[in-house]
């Protein structure tokens, strides 16, 4: 989100609650030092909001076992083939470079500069070191047959699934970014309402997936983030 998507945001949450979001209004004056302190705010608020659709986005490679087992076995697959390409292309037996060489050239037809063949060669020797060397990450982690959250519970309850990620962490940024706890109430109606509410409804719109208030709140409920409450407005 940009310098001006977050201000809409914090326009709606300062609707809800006018003493929130302060850090983040525009200075009166043209003080450099002023204007930087704003852009950093919204540029930190900007950053924690990223993470959320973030970790929804990635959500199954960090939850499925089954992808991770994959993720292995595709990476050995990557080494391997590499390295026989590689030793296909070295072959003395088929002398291949003589004749491939000449058909890569330095530059296209605009002038941009592309990979010649010496690059690829060498690219391709990093491409089987590179996967070599993830194996033996994913192995010495433990995470070759087991995704990093594929057995959360209990505390870890909001990361079970991208929904629940997702709404989680933007509690987060939530109060990180505005000091206070998350608090959903109810209007008189038994509408969801409150800071967060509005928080998550600006930046849900912004972003071209909006969320009701009330599918806000059944998130937040099934997030069993801890802290949370409800009273009636």
């Amino acid at each position: 989100m940009d310098f001006e998507a977050i201000g809409r945001v914090v326009d709606r949450v300062k609707d809800m609650d006018a003493s929130l979001g302060s850090a983040y209004e525009l200075p009166a004056t043209t003080n450099s030092v002023d204007w930087g302190r704003v852009r950093a705010a919204r540029a930190d608020l900007a950053s924690s909001i990223s993470w959320a659709y973030t970790l929804r986005d990635v959500h199954a490679d960090w939850t499925s076992d089954s992808r991770a087992k994959r993720r292995y076995t595709a990476l050995e697959r990557v080494h391997r083939m590499a390295r026989e390409l590689i030793a296909l292309i070295k072959d003395d037996q088929l002398p291949l470079t003589p004749s491939l060489a000449p058909r890569f050239l330095t530059s296209d037809e605009d002038s941009f500069h592309v990979v010649d063949f010496s690059q690829l060669m060498v690219g391709l020797e990093r491409l089987q070191e590179a996967a070599k060397q993830e194996r033996a990450r994913l192995s010495n982690a433990d995470l070759h047959e087991a995704a990093p959250l594929s057995r959360v519970g209990g505390d870890s309850a909001s990361l079970a699934t991208p929904g629940n990620a997702f709404i989680s962490r933007m509690g987060e940024a939530f109060k990180k970014g505005f000091g206070q706890e998350v608090l959903i109430k109810f209007t008189s109606d038994r509408e969801p309402t409150g800071p967060f509410v509005s928080f998550v409804e600006a930046v849900t719109r912004e972003m071209g997936e909006p969320m009701t208030a009330e599918g806000i709140r059944k998130a937040w409920d099934r997030a069993k983030v801890h802290g949370q409450s409800s009273e009636e407005k």
